[in-house]
């Protein structure tokens, strides 16, 4: 149960949206932008966060839009990621869409919402992270279209008066090979102690990392020794120095077993991409 009373608007239109949202910040309500909800309605409940309004973005028809236009992918940032990985465009993105939290949370969660989410594990955002992806951003100044890689380094940099409209992936990108592997330390459904996402293109041998860190990361270092000479081991062994941040060490698991876990994780991703 929700114990306070809060706004609900549900604009049409993208130019809706933004107005709609200045307004009740210049009223001091505190809005949000609402994706499928799961993470608003939980704090809320619990709470931990206590929004006056919340601006629901399910009807703008931009953002349910998936298309292939022009040599590119367009995925709409309301689309859940249940919807994405029953649809397939992209299967790097269905497969780390695919183990993120349960089914019937999937069929409400949405792409933009798990990349925008205060939850540290931000899963649906990895291949993003290793793709040429662009985003379109949208807000009371209008929309602008900007590198994916720009916005996010393990959270989402943009205008509190912004959100994601759209993502948008080449084309020659989405059949790539890619691996995607997510460990848990009891169930299915786990929040991961690691999920690994990587993919061999243009660019090499690109990895990104969750749940090992306080945030999603992709290091050019730590590919860059991967594709180096040597056992697997070593490799891996040496890649893992150039993690960013510390190790993390909660009741899902200790630093010392998720080091592990992304070790063996890393040799498999090896084996099955090849050098």
């Amino acid at each position: 149960m929700i114990r306070f009373d809060f706004e609900y608007h549900r604009p049409e239109t993208v130019r809706q949206a933004a107005d709609v949202f200045r307004e009740l910040s210049a009223a001091g309500k505190s809005p949000l932008y609402y994706g499928g909800g799961t993470e608003i309605v939980t704090s809320a409940r619990l709470g931990q966060s206590e929004p006056g309004a919340v601006v629901d973005l399910k009807d703008i028809p931009e953002l349910g839009v998936l298309e292939m236009d022009d040599g590119e992918l367009t995925i709409g940032a309301a689309r859940t990621l249940a919807d994405l990985s029953e649809a397939d465009p992209w299967p790097f993105l269905s497969a780390a869409a695919g183990r993120v939290a349960d089914h019937t949370a999937r069929c409400r969660i949405t792409l933009g919402g798990n990349i925008a989410g205060q939850i540290q594990y931000r899963e649906a955002a990895l291949p993003l992270m290793l793709a040429h992806a662009h985003a379109v951003l949208a807000g009371p100044k209008g929309q602008r279209e900007v590198p994916f890689q720009e916005i996010f380094d393990g959270t989402l940099q943009i205008g509190e008066d912004e959100f994601i409209a759209q993502l948008k992936v080449p084309r020659d990108e989405l059949d790539l090979p890619f691996f995607s592997r997510k460990r848990t330390r009891l169930d299915w459904v786990d929040y991961p102690l690691v999920t690994v996402c990587a993919v061999r293109g243009e660019d090499g041998l690109q990895v990104a990392i969750s749940g090992y860190c306080n945030a999603p990361f992709h290091s050019r270092a730590l590919d860059r020794a991967l594709a180096e000479d040597g056992p697997a081991a070593d490799r891996v062994r040496r890649a893992l120095r150039h993690v960013p941040s510390p190790v993390v060490s909660d009741v899902h698991g200790s630093a010392g077993y998720r080091e592990l876990v992304l070790t063996t994780t890393l040799v498999d991703m090896l084996q099955e991409l090849g050098r």
